[in-house]
């Protein structure tokens, strides 16, 4: 999928997130851009020590 490889490079968007879908539509002028993370810890913000998430809703 070509877009699993240019909305990333276009975005900045690094692992261990990636894009996981994209949605074209043309009539509403609209992409919309799903983006999941890998099973990987995340840094804390304060620590950086990896830690597990605790917000996953769609937005």
């Amino acid at each position: 999928m070509v877009e699993a490889q240019v909305f990333p490079k276009a975005l900045g968007i690094e692992k261990p997130w990636f894009v996981s879908d994209v949605k074209l539509d043309i009539a509403l002028r609209r992409v919309d851009i799903y983006l999941e993370r890998t099973s990987e810890l995340l840094p804390c913000p304060m620590c950086g020590k990896p830690c597990p998430d605790y917000d996953s809703s769609e937005r």
